[in-house]
């Protein structure tokens, strides 16, 4: 058997960009999936799942409002934009003065196109009162944003980003037959994935920035004219685990569930953040450079790094549950469980740990976290089934 399906979504913006007359943020999805069934034979049967998809953003929903005034002057932001800050630059759309939430906004331009591709293999086989699952995928995404990111319709700067995600996965698992005195369900379970991000800081020519930095500080904003600051991000990640859940049917009306899942997972990064011109080419020579990367500390907290690292994880995951039929419409329950999500690498912070120059200093790499729950509670089916009522109490 086969199933084909097919999703298309397109959308006109609700907020309007006064700056390009444009209505924001449009939408347009399209999504196909392909499903292919094999019954290979009475105990056998293989599920193939295809999906491709594709959704672009044009704009953004952001806006403006409850600007307070900037000390001393007394003029908001978007005032200072509009009269170009008493001759210091040429003043910019008058879009910028809207200030107020009316649904809309000041933008030079937004995008964000995405695609994502998923391919899922399941077998299932009968091998006497269990069923051994099998499942292989894939999963991918990637995407290209560029974000005018002060939000307004003044040539301040942009942001382009770009990000690509590969994730490759094998599951195996086998399942008892239920209604005798112990159900279980184990297997094991393992996951490669690689990640990729990359952002681009762009000052142009024309930024207001320039001569705004050089009434602080003359001749620094000079520095940072056509300048591009190129971000790198890189992680591996390997991790496999061991699961095993048992349920003990004590009796018709008393049930025990103990489980636990081993996991072991591997992570490998590097972060790479630099300053070049905007066609690519490196800043000459080294003291203009180091100009221009002091200029970027002061102003953005933008700080040139070289950081990587490693880091290996194992944990072991607890659970136990208890539950007793009190009668024939109630069953009330109790739980105690163990959760673990992984330590990892941040991707997007503009400084080093151990910064010197910027405060506070920035972040690299996160530890893991750990949870204990604890949950009592109730469920019950009342007027013969026409409704359900379920009450817990859970402390984390």
């Amino acid at each position: 058997g086969a199933r084909f399906a097919y999703r298309s979504r397109d959308m006109d913006g609700y907020m309007e960009n006064l700056t390009l007359g444009t209505d924001e943020p449009g939408r347009d999805e399209e999504t196909i999936r392909l499903t292919v069934a094999w019954d290979v034979n009475p105990d056998m049967d293989v599920t193939l799942k295809v999906e491709h998809s594709e959704f672009d953003v044009t704009g953004r929903q952001i806006e403006i409002v409850e600007e307070e005034p900037a000390a001393g002057s007394g003029l908001t932001y978007s005032q200072i934009l509009a009269v170009g800050a008493g001759g210091l630059f040429t003043p910019q759309d008058p879009s910028v003065l809207n200030n107020t939430q009316d649904f809309k906004r000041s933008s030079n331009g937004d995008f964000s196109n995405n695609t994502t591709d998923n391919i899922t293999l399941t077998a299932n086989y009968d091998l006497g009162d269990n069923v051994i699952t099998i499942i292989a995928a894939s999963n991918s995404y990637d995407y290209e944003e560029l974000c005018d990111c002060d939000f307004t319709g003044a040539n301040v700067f942009s942001l382009l980003s770009e990000e690509d995600y590969e994730q490759y996965s094998f599951e195996a698992r086998i399942t008892s037959a239920v209604g005798e005195t112990f159900e279980y369900i184990g297997g094991i379970y393992y996951q490669d994935s690689d990640l990729e991000f990359n952002d681009n800081f762009f000052v142009d020519s024309n930024s207001i920035l320039i001569n705004a930095v050089n009434a602080q500080q003359p001749g620094a904003g000079n520095l940072i004219s056509d300048i591009v600051v190129p971000r790198d991000f890189q992680q591996d990640a390997e991790l496999w685990s061991a699961f095993l859940q048992v349920t003990w049917n004590i009796a018709t009306d008393w049930r025990l569930t103990f489980g636990g899942r081993f996991s072991s997972e591997d992570k490998s990064a590097s972060r790479v953040l630099d300053v070049t011109n905007i066609d690519g080419s490196p800043i000459v020579p080294p003291a203009l450079k180091a100009g221009v990367e002091a200029v970027l500390a002061g102003v953005f907290g933008f700080e040139t790094q070289n950081l990587s690292g490693d880091r290996t994880e194992d944990n072991f995951a607890p659970s136990i549950t208890a539950e007793w039929d009190a009668a024939e419409d109630l069953m009330l329950y109790a739980n105690a469980s163990q959760g673990f999500k992984s330590g990892g690498y941040d991707v997007r912070s503009n400084a080093t740990p151990d910064s010197v120059i910027i405060t506070p200093p920035g972040s690299f790499e996160y530890e893991e976290e750990e949870a204990l729950s604890f949950e009592v509670g109730a469920k019950t089916t009342l007027l013969d089934g026409a409704a359900e009522l379920n009450v817990a109490v859970f402390f984390t």
